[in-house]
């Protein structure tokens, strides 16, 4: 039988979903956010991509708005991904792509910390939002930071109460949250039995809001894959 597993993100692609299944996990998702696309002249983007020494792609959800400007995408830059599937999608856009062995913003600055100095031209493909740490850590070294906010991520608030009332949280005694935004909404969704959960987070930095949110039970998976979370998963039910 196999084991239910909360996991509140925007959306689950099927080959996230299959993973947990072949390892004998059930997910049940929550949707609690949206993604919307951000448009810019394509023009622009060209111009960002064409000034830039470093580019850096924060998400597969950024990757997929870079469909829009096929044609626009030519650089001489070093491309850098925060996860290998990341990186694998973004190649297909902007040809060579490194990540860190640390699928993280902490793991990306350590890989990147050497490469930076004062006038370092940096373009971020992103949301909207988040990643502050590792964009302070680049401005304290003195890189010169562009920021293509190709998506928005929105509360799903059209879809609150179906979710509520569809979703049995209870079924799943862990919660698997991908970063602070997730959080902040998921606790205002699920205030009573959120605490009680075993909460598995992809960094640091997100178990630290985690706790500031009062949630305690908290295992952090150094990455936002699907091997990583597993990975922690397969720990507690050999334990």
């Amino acid at each position: 039988m196999s084991q239910s597993v909360l996991v509140i993100k925007a959306q689950v692609n099927a080959e996230f979903a299959e993973q947990f299944n072949r390892a004998g996990f059930s997910l049940i998702v929550a949707p609690v956010m949206t993604i919307h696309p951000l448009f810019y002249p394509p023009a622009y983007v060209q111009h960002c991509l064409a000034n830039s020494d470093i580019i850096i792609c924060l998400s597969q959800n950024a990757v997929k708005q870079l469909y829009y400007y096929q044609g626009q995408l030519n650089h001489q830059a070093e491309v850098w991904a925060v996860g290998k599937q990341t990186a694998n999608k973004l190649a297909c856009y902007l040809g060579e792509v490194n990540s860190p062995a640390l699928e993280t913003s902490e793991g990306l600055w350590q890989c990147l910390r050497e490469k930076i100095s004062s006038g370092t031209r940096i373009t971020f493909i992103k949301g909207a939002g988040g990643r502050d740490s590792l964009m302070n850590y680049l401005t304290q070294k003195g890189a010169r930071l562009t920021q293509l906010n190709l998506y928005q991520r929105l509360e799903n608030t059209s879809q609150r109460a179906q979710i509520l009332k569809s979703i049995e949280v209870n079924q799943a005694n862990t919660a698997i949250i991908g970063s602070k935004d997730l959080l902040d909404i998921a606790i205002t969704w699920w205030p009573d039995s959120l605490p009680l959960k075993q909460i598995i987070v992809p960094s640091e930095r997100v178990a630290l809001r985690a706790q500031q949110l009062g949630l305690n039970r908290v295992t952090v998976a150094e990455g936002a894959t699907a091997d990583r979370y597993l990975a922690v998963l397969q720990d507690r039910k050999s334990a």
